[in-house]
């Protein structure tokens, strides 16, 4: 061994140790107890489509590979694509379908095994977040969060039977572009091997701890967090709470349907707990592995109990005198979608998004709106309302990525749309107040209108707007449970006809 140099003190030697002890410390940081590498077989069939990977459940839980193969292509992407030299945090959380919990500690393992791309994971309490609200979540600074994996099949049916599906969304909250999800489905055919941390080490995340509670998984730690403090707090500078609750205390009835998806437990705390509307305002509230059942897409045929308790029919014909609800509204399972009625009258989500611009100033104090878009297969209804207002209007693909694109307009060098309204027929709807869908929001529009509109009925707002506007139709048909191979040569005859 050499010796240290004579003209060394004993300040310089107390350094130099404590240098090498810092460095030994790092070094032991990165190195992941128990961790596995695990070689696999690529899959060939997980191209995400505009809302992430949807498979049967069962394929989730056939091979533990499977999920396992999609979050580690996931994460090499989101390595490559990061700007930061630190690891990241990023959101888990799910809307509560069957597998979720499982899933959710499937992924704190391989994030735990991957420590020089991952930090810290999030989930929240319970598991369960919507949609909107994980969105809300990403875009609050004080989260210090950068990503999002959200578990979710949106508005199809779960259980053991049913469907599991994983989307991906960014650091404002938005899902993420199609170069992003290409760039997952390229990795995915050529992956060899998953880090993973051995399940005999891991400690068991309890998901109903109190929010603030830390479990170290691997070379990350995995936080219990809560699911309602940002999504509330934008909700309340978006909206007056105040003239909303005047509204629930005038004895005013609203009747919401969670469809036992995310957004019922959200729809109570907003609602229920903060607005005053009582308890038996809520129907199918309490969020169900299996949706209690139900598919949990809100239309006239899935919302059917709703919808004949507001007078309705599957055709949304008036049939005779509902209950005594002034508004009735649903969410889907991970609580983006809307339905909207009122007594003996439902509201076309084209016929909505149009009478929200309209009403924006009865809506919010943001600001006057700057821009409009809707989905292409949606009426124009919308359309007339900009012309006449003078608002920047836009027509899009489907996806609500693509809606994202023009909220973040500025951030990319363009102009700025915000505030900025859009929608699709699908019963989406939502602003840039977040990136996403947003099911509750509409509600909450819906109730600042008729908050504003003393004496008035959602029967009486619709057909004020169609007298001011003209009545626009359309007609909308949903397939479902249609192979892929004959919905795609459908697709590609399509294009052969139009060029």
């Amino acid at each position: 061994m050499t010796a240290l140099p004579t003209t060394m003190n004993h300040r310089h030697f107390c350094a130099i140790v404590s240098i090498l002890l810092s460095i030994i410390t790092y070094a032991s940081s990165l190195s992941v107890p128990s961790s596995t590498i695990i070689k696999t077989t690529p899959y060939q069939d997980q191209r995400p489509g505009t809302s992430g990977l949807r498979k049967k459940t069962r394929v989730w839980m056939s091979d533990d590979m499977y999920l396992s193969n999609f979050i580690q292509s996931y994460l090499t992407v989101l390595a490559s694509r990061t700007s930061s030299s630190k690891p990241l945090s990023i959101l888990v959380a799910s809307d509560g379908r069957y597998h979720s919990e499982d899933a959710i500690r499937q992924i704190s393992m391989i994030c735990g095994a991957n420590p020089s791309i991952i930090s810290n994971v999030k989930v929240p309490r319970w598991g369960v977040q919507s949609t909107p609200s994980c969105s809300a979540y990403l875009r609050d600074q004080r989260n210090d969060c950068s990503a999002g994996i959200i578990l979710t099949a949106s508005h199809n049916p779960g259980g053991p039977d049913g469907d599991f599906g994983i989307k991906f969304n960014g650091i404002r909250g938005e899902p993420v572009d199609e170069s992003f999800t290409e760039a997952v489905w390229e990795e995915s055919k050529r992956l060899t091997s998953v880090n993973i941390i051995d399940s005999s080490s891991c400690p068991e995340i309890d998901l109903a701890a109190e929010p603030g509670t830390k479990f170290t998984v691997g070379g990350c730690e995995v936080e219990v967090v809560d699911p309602y403090e940002a999504y509330v707090d934008v909700l309340k500078d978006f909206f007056d709470f105040d003239v909303i609750k005047k509204f629930a205390e005038d004895g005013n009835k609203i009747l919401f349907d969670g469809m036992h998806g995310a957004g019922g437990p959200f729809g109570k705390r907003v609602l229920g707990e903060i607005l005053g509307f009582n308890d038996d305002c809520f129907m199918r509230c309490d969020t169900r592995p299996d949706f209690g059942g139900c598919h949990p897409d809100p239309n006239l045929t899935y919302g059917k109990e709703l919808v004949e308790r507001m007078g309705l029919d599957g055709k949304g014909m008036k049939t005779g005198k509902g209950e005594d609800f002034c508004l009735g509204a649903a969410n889907d399972g991970d609580g983006d979608r809307n339905l909207i009625c009122g007594n003996g009258v439902f509201v076309t989500p084209s016929d909505s998004l149009a009478i929200i611009a309209d009403r924006w100033s009865d809506i919010t104090s943001v600001g006057p709106l700057k821009g409009v878009a809707r989905s292409m297969p949606s009426s124009g209804a919308v359309d007339v309302v900009a012309e006449n207002n003078g608002i920047r209007n836009f027509i899009t693909p489907t996806g609500w990525k693509f809606f994202g694109n023009l909220m973040d307009s500025e951030v990319m060098g363009g102009e700025n749309f915000s505030p900025f309204l859009c929608g699709e027929e699908s019963f989406g709807t939502g602003s840039s107040h977040i990136r996403e869908k947003d099911g509750l929001w509409a509600v909450l529009a819906w109730l600042s209108i008729l908050s504003k509109s003393p004496g008035k009925t959602v029967s009486d707002i619709v057909a004020s707007h169609w007298g001011k506007y003209g009545r626009h139709y359309y007609a909308r048909y949903d397939y479902e449970e249609c192979g892929s191979e004959g919905a795609n040569g459908m697709m590609d005859h399509l294009r052969g006809m139009v060029g």
